[in-house]
């Protein structure tokens, strides 16, 4: 079933650790939750909900104490990505305890948010997160995606122009631009090696042809991150005194030690990991200390817009909500479990063919023949083959393909990547109402049904998804009220007359529905412009939740 918290995330037994923990992820050890733990107490400091458990101990059990009622891993959501989530709907406590309930529905509405930003954890369930310390594993995965997405998330070229300053002689910064985060790191710590050997040819400890090819094994003897530090760091200051004594540091765990002292001095704060954590090595530790590192003294000349990227820039700006459908359909294809978790870009990741193939197999499992397909194709001709078998078999799915190929989708075709996307995630809200015999304009009638039900004085009805009307943000809440009513306060109910308050009522909506138990990918911004697509994939998912609900009072009915 589609968009309900229990089918999205729950069914933890499947497939997953007892400890709510991932399959497949490698755990994370008492060395990296010391480290989140400080990332959390150094991101939460100050907040006003959060002051009777933070700062934490780091190297004890009071994180996952502290994670159980919802608040704390809420507040940090609302720190890495403050539009997931409307704290209005957030349960907090007034001078007493939360309930079961009330934990268990800020938890719902945590992991739903999460997974519409693409950081959901498979196989953990809000109940899980309510008994964190039963499920420790789970909840500092959570921790840790949140985390990765708050130091990876803003490094790339369109966010930080400076980073044009990482091109190679004669290199079209538009490469650079399709570079994944921790690609443009590499580069970055690379950028910098070459420029203290260029700078220090007197020297004979590094190599000239020194450079390194990964943020985990390369970093492990600390040379590197001595060098970068020695790089970025004011000179002549205390902090730059302590990157040259590490770069002199007659053994690797004396290097790291003064690596660490070093960051400690430049005010590097975000992410603090212990010296074992880089000779380990610790892969995530690596990484993120590596990202803390570069955003507090990235070391780079403002550089200015290159013109194939300046025109993509403004490109995005002037159409903001191509931008917010491709992030909304990445994070749908990264929330179905099918190794999709790392598209940073529809446009890039997808001209292989093989996502849309494992969506087009997911939906109507065994249209595929995957041993015509190439999974990991090396040539545009390969591409191309796997992008003109997906169109074939998205057009036995009744998808509209006409208007495009195979070699459309392979040259990364901004309109034809996202009208294969948006149709693809159209036929699994389909899939779910053919399973019920029912069709959109059902998923319509069902609407206004529920809402006339809830409160005849209320007028409004939508004529469809495309109407007006829906756009005050009114209509969702009302719909909300009659499903999960405890999910929705009545008094937050503007009346939509202005701008604003549709903008509140549209945020609060997307949260309260996340609240109720279903992953939906539209945003607030999709309500008050009235998307068709995204508003019949909210209406379908609070169907599903409330069909659920039915289901599980019927259950219920004879045991009572």
């Amino acid at each position: 079933m589609l968009g309900t918290g229990v089918t999205v995330l729950a069914d933890a037994g499947r497939g997953s650790r007892r400890d709510g923990g991932a399959p497949g992820v490698t755990p994370i050890d008492e060395s990296e939750r010391v480290a989140l733990v400080k990332h959390l107490n150094w991101a939460l400091k100050g907040d006003p909900h959060t002051g009777d458990v933070v700062p934490m101990d780091p190297s004890g059990d009071a994180v996952f104490k502290a994670a159980a009622p919802g608040v704390l891993l809420s507040k940090f959501v609302l720190r890495v990505a403050p539009a997931a989530l409307d704290p209005r709907a957030l349960n907090l406590p007034q001078g007493r305890p939360l309930g079961s309930d009330a934990k268990l529905q800020n938890q719902t509405l945590c992991l739903n948010a999460v997974t519409a930003v693409g950081c959901g954890v498979q196989g953990l369930s809000p109940r899980q997160l309510v008994d964190a310390p039963s499920h420790q594993q789970g909840t500092l995965q959570l921790v840790w995606n949140l985390t990765r997405s708050a130091l990876l998330g803003p490094i790339k070229t369109s966010k930080m122009p400076q980073l044009n300053g990482l091109c190679l002689v004669g290199e079209d910064p538009a490469v650079l631009a399709k570079y994944r985060p921790e690609q443009v790191l590499l580069r970055w710590v690379n950028h910098h090696i070459r420029g203290y050997l260029e700078a220090s040819p007197e020297q004979a400890a590094v190599p000239r042809t020194f450079r390194v090819t990964n943020l985990h094994a390369d970093l492990a003897d600390a040379l590197a991150l001595a060098i970068v530090l020695h790089q970025v760091l004011p000179h002549r200051s205390a902090a730059w005194d302590a990157a040259c004594a590490a770069l002199g540091a007659s053994s690797t765990s004396e290097r790291a030690e003064g690596v660490l002292e070093a960051a400690r001095l430049g005010g590097v704060e975000m992410f603090e990991p212990q010296a074992g954590d880089l000779t380990a090595p610790r892969p995530r530790m690596l990484l993120a200390f590596v990202a803390a590192i570069f955003h507090t003294h990235p070391g780079l000349v403002e550089q200015p817009a290159a013109p194939k990227a300046a025109k993509a820039r403004r490109a995005l700006r002037s159409n903001p909500s191509q931008a917010r459908e491709e992030a909304a359909l990445r994070m749908w294809m990264a929330s179905l479990g099918l190794g999709l978790e790392s598209l940073s870009s529809l446009y890039e990741d997808c001209r292989d063919g093989v996502a849309f193939l494992r969506l087009v197999d997911f939906i109507k499992p065994g249209t595929i023949d995957w041993s015509r397909v190439l999974l990991e194709p090396r040539s545009i001709y390969e591409r191309v083959q796997n992008c003109n078998h997906a169109v074939r078999a998205a057009r036995f799915l009744g998808l509209v393909v006409e208007g495009f190929s195979g070699k459309d989708l392979a040259d990364g075709i901004s309109m034809y990547i996202l009208s294969m996307a948006s149709q693809l995630m159209r036929a699994h809200v389909c899939l779910f109402l053919d399973e019920l015999g029912l069709g959109e304009g059902d998923v319509l009638e069902w609407a206004n049904c529920q809402v006339r039900r809830h409160d005849d004085a209320f007028e409004m009805r939508l004529r469809g998804f495309a109407d007006a009307q829906i756009r005050t943000g009114v209509f969702v809440l009302r719909l909300l009220r009659a499903v999960a009513p405890e999910c929705t306060r009545e008094e937050l109910i503007l009346p939509g007359d202005t701008e604003e308050e549709r903008a509140q009522n549209a945020r609060y909506a997307i949260s309260c529905a996340h609240k109720a138990g279903c992953t939906v990918f539209a945003t607030w911004e999709d309500v008050i412009e009235g998307r068709p697509r995204m508003i019949l994939c909210l209406l379908a998912a609070l169907m599903a939740e409330d069909l659920r609900r039915h289901e599980e009072e019927s259950q219920a009915a004879p045991a009572a």
